[in-house]
């Protein structure tokens, strides 16, 4: 982040994360709501690369890619029984 052309290409990254997150999700619900989901996801899957980053045996992909589907089922489930019937 310290590198102006590495900051951009991070940024470029973050914008297409969010953005391809925000379409999924308002496939399914309003558009604050998808918004609001989409920047917890993202999140997670930041503190997932940066958990990874800073172990000493890195990043178990599937250990990750199971934590984020289970949040995210986790996610959609809450919503689910918050929704009215």
């Amino acid at each position: 982040m310290h590198k102006p052309e590495l900051a951009r290409l991070q940024q470029v990254n973050d914008r297409r994360l969010y953005a391809n997150l925000c379409h999924q999700f308002r496939r399914l619900m309003p558009r604050d709501e998808a918004r609001a989901c989409a920047r917890a996801l993202a999140a997670l899957i930041d503190g997932l690369w940066l958990r990874g980053a800073l172990t000493l045996e890195g990043l178990d992909s599937d250990e990750a890619r199971r934590l984020a589907r289970d949040y995210l089922d986790r996610l959609l489930d809450t919503r689910d029984t918050l929704s009215p019937s």
